[in-house]
C-alpha cells in the first residue's frame, strides 16, 4: 500500500445539510461547539488580539482548550498562519474510540487552505478546501479514548473554524484502510485490507473504467467476512481498481480509497531506438519501438559540440537565485542532508548540514563538517570551478578554511583538491583548476569551522583545444508514446544525439509502489535539434511517474507532504518537474493549491 503520512482512517466531505443535521437517536454528542461567546472581528477579517495562552479569553472561555496564534472572528476562532487549536480532553473510549468529526470551515486565502486533524496524537486526515467559501467536512476514526482530544492546524494562511462536532453512534463505521497488492499479475491479484474493530463483513468492489470515467464492474459489493480476497479471470492490458467498505450489521461504511491494480514486474527490456525523422533545421523527431509492459518513456537528448578553435566554455552557471527564504542574519536550516533542485537552475546539487538565506546556500556545520555537492557532469577537458562567497555570523570574518575536492562519481574517489582560507571580510571569488576530471565527475565544497560560509554563486568552466568536443545533457522528457518531437533552433557545431529508457510502475514486497527502469538504448546521431521548452499560460500542477510537474509563468512554487511539512520550493517559468517520494501532497503555485497523489 502507498504509505502515506496521513493515516487516512475515512473522510467524506459532506454538506451541513448531513454532516451537521438532526442525530439518529443512538447518536451520543461529545462536543458541539459554535463559538458563540467569541464576537470581536468577523470571518472576512477577524480581530488583532491573540487570545491564545494560559492568560488570554480562549482558555478563560473554554476550560482546557489552548493554541497558538488564536483569534476571534466573530462567533468563530480564526486560527493563524503556523497556529493550531486544541479543545479540552474528552471521553470517546465508548464504541471502540469510533467517533465522527465534522467541521465547518472557512479559509482566510482565496486559493483555499489544508487543514490537518488530529485526534490526540494521531493525525487521522488533512482536508483540502478549494476556495475562501464556507466548507463542511467530516471524518469517522476510531482513535477516541478515555482522554482525547481534537486539534486544528491549517498548513497556508490560517483557517476559520465556526463549528466542531464530534459524535458517537453505533451507526458510524470506519472506512477500512486498503493495501496495494503485491502479487498482481494481469489476470489476478489479491485485494487486502485493514480490520475494523467491530466489523461483520467487508463489501469488494473490482472495476475497469470506460472512457468517460464510469465504472464497469467485474465484481460489485462482493461480501467477505476476511480482510483479502483473491480475485482471478481478469483480462490482462485492463487496467482495473478495487474499493471496501465495512459492515457492521445493517451499517455500511464510506468507501475506502481507490487503489489503482498495478501489475508486478522485475525488469524491463531496453528499447529499440530508431533513426530520427522529420529532421529540419527546428528541430526533429525522435522514435522508438514500444516496450512490453513499460507504461512511459524517458527520452535523453544530447549535444556533442566540436571546437574549431580553442574556447572556453561555462558548462555550469549557478546562482542560488531560487533560494527566497531566510536571510543573512535569520538563516533557515535545511535537512541534514537533500537535494537542491527546487531551489537551482541545474538539477543534481546535494547539500549537507546547510542552511538557506535569500540567493545563498550557507555551509552550517554542526556536529560534523557541513558540504555542498554540484551535479555529476563530463569534465574530461581543463576544468576551473569558481565559487563566490564569504565566512559570516551577523558579521564577516576572515580566517576560515574552505575545500574544493574533485571527485570521480562512478567510485566517489577524490582525483584532485584544493584548499582555500578566506582573507577578505566580504564576498570573493576563489578559483581552481584542475585536469583530472572524468566523464562523470563532480566537486565537493567543505566547510567544517565555526562560523557559516555563504555561498553566493559556483561556476564551472572548460578549456577546449581546437578539435576536440563535449557531449552535454540537453534535457529529458517524458511520454507515454513511442516518438517526441525536439524543437529548437539549430546550433552551429552541434550534434545531437538520444537514447531511450523504458518505465513501469511495479509493486516490492512492501507494497510500495516504485519505478522499473531499462537499460538505455543504443544512442541515435542526429544532425539537427535540442531541446522544446513549453510554456504554460496559467498555473497547472500534474503527476508525471515520480514528479511533481507544474506549469506556470515566472511563478513561487511549494509542495508539502500531506503533514505540512514543506518538501520543495521552487521558482516556475515554464515547467518544473519536482521528483518525491510516493505519497500524497499539498502544491501551492501561482494563487492556487493542489492536492495530488504521487504513486
Amino acid at each position: 500500500m502507498l504509505k502515506k503520512s496521513l493515516q487516512i482512517l475515512a473522510v467524506v466531505a459532506i454538506m451541513l445539510a448531513t454532516a451537521l443535521s438532526a442525530h439518529a437517536q443512538d447518536v451520543t454528542v461529545v462536543l458541539d461547539e459554535k463559538f458563540a461567546a467569541f464576537t470581536d472581528g468577523s470571518a472576512e477579517s477577524p480581530a488583532s488580539t491573540d487570545i491564545s495562552g494560559y492568560s488570554g479569553k480562549l482558555a478563560k472561555t473554554l476550560s482546557g482548550w489552548s493554541g497558538r496564534k488564536i483569534y476571534e472572528a466573530g462567533e468563530a476562532l480564526f486560527i493563524g498562519e503556523g497556529g493550531n487549536l486544541q479543545t479540552t480532553r474528552y471521553n470517546m473510549s465508548t464504541l471502540n474510540g469510533n467517533c465522527r468529526v465534522s467541521l465547518r470551515l472557512k479559509a482566510k486565502a482565496d486559493y483555499g487552505e489544508a487543514v490537518a486533524l488530529y485526534v490526540s496524537y494521531n493525525q487521522v486526515e488533512t482536508f483540502l478546501l478549494e476556495n475562501n467559501q464556507w466548507t463542511e467536512v467530516s471524518v469517522v476514526t476510531d482513535r477516541g479514548s478515555s482522554s482525547a482530544y481534537i486539534k486544528l492546524q491549517p498548513m497556508f494562511e490560517g483557517v476559520v473554524v465556526d463549528r466542531i462536532l464530534i459524535e458517537q453512534s453505533k451507526s458510524f463505521v470506519m472506512t477500512p484502510d486498503v493495501y496495494q497488492p503485491t502479487n498482481a499479475t494481469g489476470t489476478s491479484f489479491t485485494a487486502t485490507w485493514k480490520r475494523v474493530t467491530g466489523a461483520t463483513g467487508y463489501l469488494l468492489n473490482v472495476y475497469s473504467k470506460a472512457a468517460d470515467g464510469s465504472r464497469e464492474y467485474f465484481l460489485k459489493d462482493a461480501e467477505y467476512t476476511t480482510t483479502s480476497a483473491k480475485v482471478e479471470g481478469l483480462t490482462d492490458g485492463v487496467q482495473y481498481f478495487f474499493t471496501v467498505r465495512a459492515k457492521v450489521n445493517d451499517n455500511i461504511s464510506e468507501e475506502s480509497e481507490e487503489i489503482e491494480v498495478i501489475k508486478a514486474i522485475e525488469s524491463l527490456a531496453a528499447p529499440e531506438a530508431l533513426p530520427a525523422t522529420q529532421i529540419t533545421t527546428a528541430g526533429f523527431t525522435a522514435n522508438w519501438e514500444a516496450v512490453a509492459n513499460a507504461e512511459n518513456y524517458m527520452l535523453n537528448v544530447y549535444g556533442m559540440e566540436t571546437f574549431n578553435e580553442a574556447a572556453t566554455k561555462t558548462v555550469l552557471a549557478e546562482d542560488f537565485s531560487g533560494v527566497t527564504k531566510g536571510s543573512m542574519d535569520g538563516i533557515e536550516f535545511g535537512k541534514l542532508t537533500e537535494g537542491l533542485d527546487a531551489y537551482t537552475n541545474t538539477p543534481g546539487w546535494v547539500a549537507h548540514n546547510h542552511a538557506f538565506a535569500a540567493g545563498y546556500i550557507v555551509l552550517a556545520p554542526y556536529s560534523d563538517a557541513a558540504q555542498l555537492y554540484t551535479p555529476s557532469m563530463n569534465l574530461t577537458h581543463a576544468t576551473t570551478i569558481t565559487v563566490n562567497m564569504a565566512e559570516y555570523s551577523y558579521k564577516y570574518y576572515t580566517g576560515g578554511k574552505v575545500t574544493v575536492t574533485l571527485y570521480d562519481a562512478a567510485t566517489d574517489a577524490a582525483l584532485d583538491s584544493k584548499e582555500f582560507e578566506i582573507t577578505e571580510a566580504a564576498f570573493a571569488d576563489f578559483t581552481f583548476t584542475t585536469n583530472k576530471g572524468t566523464e562523470n565527475s563532480y566537486f565537493e565544497i567543505a566547510y567544517s569551522g565555526s562560523n557559516k560560509i555563504f555561498i553566493n554563486d559556483v561556476k564551472i568552466s572548460m578549456a577546449f583545444l581546437p578539435g576536440s568536443t563535449y557531449s552535454m545533457l540537453i534535457g529529458n522528457y517524458e511520454t507515454d508514446a513511442t516518438s517526441y518531437e525536439v524543437v529548437k533552433e539549430a546550433v552551429a557545431n552541434v550534434v545531437y544525439t538520444y537514447n531511450v529508457v523504458a518505465m513501469a510502475r511495479s509493486v516490492d514486497m512492501s507494497g510500495n509502489i516504485i519505478t522499473v527502469k531499462s537499460e538505455p538504448s543504443k544512442t541515435i546521431t542526429v544532425n539537427r535539434g535540442t531541446s522544446v521548452e513549453k510554456v504554460a499560460a496559467n498555473a497547472s500542477v500534474s503527476v508525471r511517474s515520480s514528479s511533481i510537474v507544474i506549469a506556470a509563468d515566472s511563478a513561487e512554487a511549494q509542495v508539502f507532504t500531506a503533514a505540512g511539512t514543506q518538501v520543495a520550493t521552487a521558482r516556475v517559468n515554464g515547467e518544473a518537474a519536482i521528483s518525491v517520494a510516493p505519497g500524497i501532497y499539498i502544491v501551492k503555485a501561482a494563487g492556487k493549491v493542489a492536492k495530488v497523489l504521487v504513486k
